[in-house]
């Protein structure tokens, strides 16, 4: 999202502003999301957001291998999405739970980047 070299006191403010946003969330969020966390993610009321559970971490454990989540709203930014998955009680459980990346697959679906 951004090639921007910050200070790590830059980055210190940016993480503390991430948690002072969202505060209840049981996952990372980049800094680069702070930038567009006002943009609309889409123009649609409803879409539905997935999360692959294909690394290591669920080796051996009997889970669905992806979890979907709707999100429904009349203005579906960023932020919005974001605090959604809190409210949804989104949590990885796994060592990649830090939020980089939400991949657009289609009109309505979108595919979550975990990284750890």
């Amino acid at each position: 999202m951004s090639d921007t070299e910050y200070t790590e006191e830059q980055y210190e403010e940016m993480f503390e502003e991430i948690d002072r946003l969202f505060p209840d969330a049981k996952f990372g969020i980049s800094t680069t999301f702070l930038p567009i966390l006002d943009e609309l993610l889409t123009d649609k009321k409803q879409i539905f957001i997935s999360n692959s559970r294909n690394c290591y971490c669920w080796d051996g454990i009997d889970v669905p291998k992806q979890e979907f989540f709707e999100i429904k709203g009349e203005k579906i930014t960023y932020k919005y999405l974001l605090n959604e998955l809190i409210r949804l009680d989104f949590n990885p459980e796994c060592n990649h739970n830090y939020l980089e990346i939400i991949d657009k697959v289609s009109d309505i679906q979108y595919s979550l980047f975990l990284g750890s």
